[in-house]
Parts: structure tokens; sequence; C-alpha cells
């Protein structure tokens, strides 16, 4: 942004030098936002400076000038810099964690905050207050063309030079006075009342950002998950959250899997099993570090130097063996989405947050997941190859609903079958199968897929969401799992979902 370079950046109450640029870099995306501080900036409103000061602060930890450094016009920005500490607003410090380090975070909670101060504060115009900042610029040319430091040295200039410093400093000691009498309007404690509100709203926006850059395949924000990503730079944000701006759908999926993401969460630390770090046990090796006291006597013994060799040589040392708590590795997975008419909806909205879970649980843990839309028949398949998610194709496919007429589960689940019997990456995958249960099978291609299974080594998983009777499923599921809609609250159902 060519109007908050350093000559029309003159700092109020902060140093902000490193984030500045990163500022500038999210105006850049954000032409709203920056056309309204360049025009208050018209206005000798020094918001160009607060605006990147205020960002600093979300973002970093930027320089504060010391007290006799703030000029007096600028005491507006120190009043609202001083409401913003632990004491009187403690929401603020929260904020400034969540938002440390992300320009999009900071930029976004910066750009909320500066929308509303700029509706609060008053409003200075040319007329009233003169640019402080140029008069002082002035001043300081006149002393360097003259190449003068001090006050003292202006004895020795011409007159008409004098005369040209006294009226600046005139206009200047006026502009001074000006603002501040313009800023003494300003209350404190209606001010603190909008910084807590504003702030709130601001923890509100985060959230739903968090949970839309989720439903995404990003992560990286203490709310959730940190996948592997693709095509994560700020434009590419800006662009991510502007189609959940403009698809109520996508809003609801990205709440809905949020609360299903923490659930997941929660189950996943909880899947452990034994690792290397706990001596459980006596085993036959040839690693020095873990013989036993016996093995270690004999190195001290020359006479047993022979015996030693022989048995180290042929890896029959006793040595202890070790385990522990470790992450249970998981397998890749394939799931069936039912996007026929009977899912249009809520159900389609309930399907696709589980779908967003499963697909962060995945990304999180390196796990490739092909997904099936099917109704009557297949009508597409996406893999996702070992946790990466390309966000713009999976939001793609997100907004996607087929609306197929029917529903034929015997044809997704034998696409299934076919992709992990043809496809490495998809070698002993279990099935998911995602589903309102209006579907029916025979008994011929039940016996088929039972055969399938005992060949190739794969689960087959119903997840019925409502309240339809699970008889068809249960021919051929290893286990289902019947879920109410999230509000309706079955936590032992929704988290057995998470367990694969």
């Amino acid at each position: 942004m060519d109007f908050l370079t350093s000559a029309n950046f003159d700092p109020l109450v902060y140093l902000p030098t490193v984030s500045r640029q990163k500022w500038a870099d999210f105006l850049q995306e954000s032409p709203d936002m920056a056309n309204a501080i360049r025009i208050a900036g018209e206005c000798n409103h020094p918001m160009v400076s607060f605006s990147a000061e205020l960002f600093s602060v979300l973002f970093g930890d930027p320089e504060r000038l010391d007290i006799d450094d703030i000029k007096p016009e600028a005491s507006w920005a120190k009043l609202v810099h001083d409401q913003l500490i632990p004491e009187l607003i403690p929401e603020f410090r929260l904020l400034r964690l969540r938002c440390r380090g992300d320009v999009f975070m900071g930029g976004k909670a910066c750009e909320l905050l500066m929308t509303r101060l700029m509706a609060v504060l008053p409003t200075p115009y040319p007329f009233i207050i003169p640019d402080i900042k140029k008069i002082r610029d002035q001043i300081q040319v006149t002393y360097d063309a003259f190449a003068i430091t001090t006050i003292a040295e202006e004895a020795t200039l011409p007159p008409e030079v004098r005369d040209l410093l006294d009226h600046l400093r005139d206009r200047g000691r006026t502009g001074v006075q000006a603002a501040m009498q313009h800023f003494d309007k300003v209350d404190p404690s209606t001010l603190r009342k909008e910084l807590r509100q504003v702030i709130q709203e601001a923890h509100d926006l985060l959230d739903d950002l968090a949970m839309q850059m989720n439903a995404g395949g990003w992560g990286g924000d203490s709310w959730g998950f940190n996948p592997k990503k693709h095509g994560s730079s700020l434009k590419v944000k800006f662009e991510h959250a502007q189609t959940f701006k403009n698809s109520k759908k996508l809003q609801e999926m990205a709440k809905l899997a949020g609360r299903l993401q923490l659930r997941a969460a929660r189950k996943q630390r909880a899947k452990t099993l034994q690792s290397p770090q706990e001596i459980v046990g006596i085993e036959s090796g040839d690693n020095l570090a873990r013989m036993v006291t016996g093995e270690v006597a004999m190195m001290a013994i020359p006479e047993l130097h022979g015996q030693f060799a022989v048995k180290l040589t042929e890896h029959n040392l006793t040595q202890y063996q070790l385990g522990g708590m470790e992450t249970e590795t998981q397998g890749p997975i394939c799931i069936c989405l039912d996007s026929s008419a009977s899912m249009a909806g809520r159900l389609e909205i309930f399907s696709k947050a589980v779908l967003i879970a499963l697909m962060t649980i995945a990304a999180e843990q390196g796990r490739h997941v092909r997904v099936i839309h099917f109704g009557e028949r297949v009508f597409q398949v996406d893999d996702w190859s070992h946790g990466e998610l390309n966000s713009k194709r999976f939001l793609e496919s997100l907004r996607i609903f087929f609306d197929g007429d029917g529903t034929n589960w015997s044809n997704a689940i034998d696409a299934g079958v076919e992709g992990i019997r043809t496809h490495g990456a998809l070698h002993k995958a279990d099935i998911i199968l995602i589903t309102d249960g209006e579907c029916t099978v025979n008994d011929t291609w039940v016996q088929e897929l039972k055969q399938s299974q005992a060949a190739l080594g794969f689960m087959v998983w119903g997840v019925l969401l409502g309240d339809i009777p699970a008889y068809s499923l249960e021919k051929f599921c290893d286990r289902i799992v019947v879920l109410p809609y999230v509000d309706d609250g079955d936590d032992e159902a929704i988290d057995a979902v998470f367990e694969i």
C-alpha cells in the first residue's frame, strides 16, 4: 500500500517497524479497509499510523515509545491503547494470543476493531486540524537547507526564513491544541465499553474463521487441527473466507464440523498403545545399550571376551525389551457419501460435517482418503493423498450436492472395493458408508462382499444418520453407528465414529 510507507507514517504510541509491511500485505487484499484508512488520512486523521500500530499489537510485541516521545496530539491514540490492557479488558489478552504471528487472523481482528473505532472516534477535518506532521517536516527541511540543528542557530538565518519558521510553529501549536480539544470529547468509560463489545465480536469472528479454515484443510489454531495445506497464501485465505461468506450451507457445515472436530481430537488422543519407552521384558539381540547386567560383566572379564563376541555376532545377547505409549498407526479409509435426494437439506449438512471431521483426522495422521459421492450411481470420486488437502478443491466438493434420484449402496461399496483391490494407496483401507438408511441390498451381493473382505482384509462401517432402522445395514456392515443430529446429543454414538 503506497500510503503506508514510512513517508506517510508518524509513530503515535508504538514503533511497528517489522509488522507494518505485514499490515500493508493484508490491506492489499482488503480494499474496503484500505480505502477507509486512506480517506481518514486525507482528513488529517492519523489512522494510517494507528491502524499499523493496532495490528502490530495484535500480531506481535512492538516497542512502545517513551512517555516523553508521545506527541500531545497523539493523546487520543494513547487513550485507546491504554484501555487495551488485561486489567481493564481481560479478553484482549486472549485476542492477542489468537492473532500472534498470524497475518490473516490478526488482520481480520484489526479490521473489525478499526471499523468500530473509526465510527466511535470523532473525525477531524483539514480546516479544523492542519497536517501537523507536514508542518514538522517543513521545519526540518528548512533546518537541513541551512545546515542548522537548534533554535539558537536560527538567529543566523535571513529574516524572511525566521518569519517562515515562526509562522510554521504557530500553525503547528494551533494544530496540536485543536487536535487535543477535538479528541477531548472521547469519554474513556464509553470507549472502554465499545472496545469490550467489539473485542467479543472479534473473538466470535475468529471462531468462525478458525472453523472455516479447518473445514477447508487449514489449521494451526489452538481451536483445531494442523493438516498439511496447499495454497496457504494470504490471497487464497481471503478467497477461502469469501467462499464461506457467500454460502450459508458451508457456514453451517463448518460450525457443525467444528463441534465434531473437538470430539474427534479428544477421541484420537485417547487411542494409544505401547512403544519403546519402558522395560516390559527380556529378549535376545545385539543392542549394547540395552544389555542386562550379566552381559555387561562379561565385558569386564578377559577370559569371557571370546564368548561375548560369539553371542554378539549371533545376536544372542540377553537384553531388555522396551515398551511404552505411542500413537496408534492408522490405515487408509474409503468414505462412501450418500448424495441421493433423501439426503438433501439438514442431512447433507450433517453428513458433510462428519466428512470434514473424518478428513481432518486423516489429514493430521497422514492417511490416504478416497471419497465416493453416490446416489443411484457413483457421481464423483475424490482422492486425498496421505494427509494433503487442497482447500480449494475440497471446498468445491463440499458445495456440490448431486441430488441423485435413488440410492444404491452396492454400486458405491463395489467402487470402494475395486479401489482397495487396484489402488496401492488404499491397500487394506476400511470402507465407511455415510447414509440415511433408505436402501436395500440382496443376499447374493452380500455374500460376494464377504468374500472380498476375506480376500482383501477390510472392514465396512455403517454411519446411519437419523432414526430409520438399520436392518439393511446389518446385513453387511461389521459395525454400525447410529447418529442423531448433534444437537439431539448421543455423545457415545458420535464418539464411536472417531474410533475409525
